[in-house]
């Protein structure tokens, strides 16, 4: 594979031209700070008017974000109260659901999407054909917070037990005691999941970058192979990766299988959810806590802007776009750090 092809590329492999535009955004950053003062010095009238200029900007943009946070949140509140099951009941029988008079606003939107299916020309799914592949990635975290993330699984309003598959991706160079973690689990719920299986990701493979993108890639070969020889189709298969401590909202699989069947061209897209980094907040160091607010402000605003585009710790996607994303995962490790 060429070096272009590769998203983040091997230190080695980084040329000027890359390393002078990983610097630009604080070169950017620290010349604004900079400026003020660099231009107090030919004629304070100009560091006035920049200084006023920077605050009256970044206020407009805070009345924004302000805006925007409430809007998102609002709409994922609308979200989590709708009752994604009996959507998925019309979404099963279409032509006789648009058929139905729906008052609220939401259920406007449904019908919409509803008629706007029924115009597809691709393959009719029943939600129940639908199988939810889910890969977790672990490293050295303590059971109990993996046992947490598992349970958040089980609990789930989707059927685990008949349309839920389970692939837990260990590193084997954490250790014995990793590897025990991650059999205990498939020996404590292998009757709670349609298949559960733990799969070690061998340390140092010439090549690839040790992470959890590279550990993920290396379960879904496994995956890959589970299905292949159960003989099920690839289009009913979703794939949902998540960190060791992801709790999905008990709605989650009800809703992305929703979001999936109605989709246009459903094998090419990708599913983001609005992730909230608060699981551990109580556990973190003070910084952290700021940082992860932020970022859950971040995400609930972005929900908002149908021109962003962005995976953010989570993916969802079919099966058939797993094995067309594998090579860069495996190359390129993981863009993101462990947990």
């Amino acid at each position: 594979m060429r070096v272009q092809d590769i998203e983040i590329p091997y230190a080695e492999d980084r040329d000027f031209k890359y390393k002078l535009f990983e610097k630009l955004p604080a070169l950017i950053t620290y010349f604004v700070l900079a400026l003020p003062i660099i231009l107090s010095l030919f004629n304070p009238v100009w560091a006035a008017y920049f200084i006023i200029f920077y605050i009256v900007l970044w206020f407009i943009k805070a009345v924004v974000m302000a805006v925007r946070s409430l809007q998102g949140y609002n709409r994922m509140q609308r979200a989590r109260k709708l009752d994604w099951l009996s959507l998925l009941k019309d979404v099963d029988n279409p032509e006789e659901a648009v058929k139905k008079n729906f008052s609220a606003k939401w259920g406007r939107i449904h019908k919409t999407n509803l008629e706007s299916y029924l115009k597809q020309d691709q393959k009719r799914l029943q939600s129940s054909e639908i199988i939810q592949a889910v890969i977790m990635a672990f490293s050295n975290e303590p059971y109990e917070i993996l046992d947490l993330t598992v349970q958040s699984l089980i609990k789930n309003k989707w059927d685990s037990k008949k349309h839920t598959v389970r692939f837990i991706g260990y590193e084997e160079r954490n250790g014995k005691a990793t590897k025990e973690n991650a059999e205990r689990f498939v020996k404590r719920y292998k009757n709670k999941f349609l298949h559960i299986q733990a799969v070690g990701h061998p340390d140092k493979v010439p090549g690839e970058v040790s992470g959890k993108g590279s550990n993920m890639s290396h379960a879904a070969k496994f995956m890959d192979a589970w299905f292949r020889k159960k003989k099920i189709d690839a289009e009913r298969v979703i794939v949902t990766t998540i960190d060791s401590d992801n709790r999905p909202d008990p709605a989650y699989f009800a809703a992305l299988t929703y979001s999936y069947i109605l989709a246009k061209d459903r094998l090419h897209k990708s599913f983001q959810p609005i992730p909230m980094f608060f699981t551990n907040m109580w556990h973190a160091p003070t910084m952290m806590r700021i940082i992860a607010t932020g970022n859950s402000f971040w995400m609930v605003i972005s929900s908002t802007r149908y021109t962003f585009k962005a995976v953010e710790a989570a993916e969802k996607l079919n099966i058939k776009l797993v094995k067309t994303d594998d090579i860069r995962k495996e190359d390129n490790g993981s863009k993101r750090k462990d947990n």
